[in-house]
């Protein structure tokens, strides 16, 4: 271990533990994840009917959102980031990928990228993840995973994870029934070498961006 980890090891308990840094770190985690993930005004032109009507037929998927990292609660309406469930409803979307940034670095491009930083470590210190989260990949997928199951357990079957086509047929049947619902596949993103994965997991990755 680099003296740069251990030194932001010993930075992150110190973090963890004062209760009073708490509202001052989430504030800064918020307003970085609002300049990241700005949330646009109402358009002043309604959507017409007709538009509205094709919309309500269509089965809308995204591939990609990074909500779960920010630690918000996503069965609330939020006021910044792209994604919590009641606007994923309400803008009837079906399927929504929940991506697990587990490791990205700093200045991330889409033309080259070093394995030398670790932009997440500073999030996931001052969101007081465990401290096992801190210097390996696996417990921060694990981390993020136990939030979606959460959200899950508490949406009163609002919000579904999807872990197989046998998941995806029998939800896409209680859409059709009740409508009100929206789903999340998870997928990992930024690890180019995780910790040996469990068979029993219920997620599956993806293979690394950059």
């Amino acid at each position: 271990m680099t003296r740069r980890r251990r030194l932001a090891l010993a930075a992150g308990a110190a973090f963890a533990g004062a209760a009073a840094a708490r509202p001052v770190l989430d504030g800064l985690v918020g307003r970085v994840e609002a300049r990241m993930n700005p949330v646009a005004p109402v358009p002043a032109t309604p959507v017409s009917e007709r538009a509205a009507a094709l919309h309500a037929t269509l089965r809308v998927a995204d591939l990609h959102a990074d909500s779960l990292l920010w630690g918000r609660d996503l069965l609330a309406r939020g006021t910044r980031g792209a994604v919590d469930v009641p606007r994923l409803i309400e803008g009837n979307v079906a399927l929504q990928v929940l991506s697990m940034p587990v490791r990205t670095p700093r200045g991330l491009n889409i033309e080259r990228n070093e394995d030398s930083s670790d932009q997440v470590l500073a999030l996931a210190i001052a969101k007081r993840w465990p401290p096992a989260t801190w210097g390996r990949l696996l417990p921060r997928v694990e981390h993020l995973v136990a939030q979606a199951r959460g959200f899950e357990a508490r949406s009163h079957g609002a919000f579904r994870i999807l872990t197989s086509q046998v998941d995806l047929a029998a939800y896409l049947a209680a859409r059709e029934a009740r409508g009100g619902m929206t789903a999340a596949l998870l997928s990992i993103e930024g690890a180019h070498a995780l910790e040996t994965t469990p068979r029993t997991s219920s997620w599956s990755p993806t293979s690394a961006c950059g």
